[in-house]
């Protein structure tokens, strides 16, 4: 079973979904116009960089992209090509860095930054994608 066996499974269970594999490079990290399926990045070492899944052509579905060394590096939900719901992005070394909430107008609600020793450093308050708070609990050092 894969580190990332829950995450996968979303995306494994789209059924009637294309999926296309390719390596890294400025030509191919697009994929064509109208495209549906799961569209992955490899990097150089074979890893995924990143699985998107587009229907007709937009960003529709789970979203994961990880560092060059398997861990994650950010979680998330498209839905017509916008974010949505809940995303969170991780350091190199696995640990959390940011989690918030999408919803129709951009971010909302409380996101938090972590600090490397997962203790919650900042949060910062959205309402309609725009920032209208921003409390510093403890210094990112």
């Amino acid at each position: 079973m894969s580190r990332h066996s829950g995450i996968n499974d979303s995306f494994e269970n789209l059924v009637g979904f294309e999926h296309r594999r390719v390596f890294e490079d400025r030509d191919s990290i697009i994929p064509p116009d109208n495209f549906t399926g799961v569209w992955e990045v490899l990097w150089p070492n074979g890893v995924i960089c990143s699985r998107t899944c587009f229907l007709k052509g937009a960003e529709h579905g789970p979203f994961l992209c990880l560092w060059h060394n398997g861990n994650l590096a950010q979680v998330g939900m498209h839905l017509n090509g916008k974010s949505l719901g809940v995303w969170t992005d991780y350091r190199e070394d696995g640990s959390k860095m940011l989690e918030g909430v999408y919803g129709s107008k951009g971010r909302e609600g409380v996101w938090l930054w972590f600090g490397p020793d997962g203790e919650v450093k900042e949060e910062i308050h959205y309402r309609g994608g725009k920032k209208i708070q921003s409390t510093i609990i403890d210094s990112l050092d």
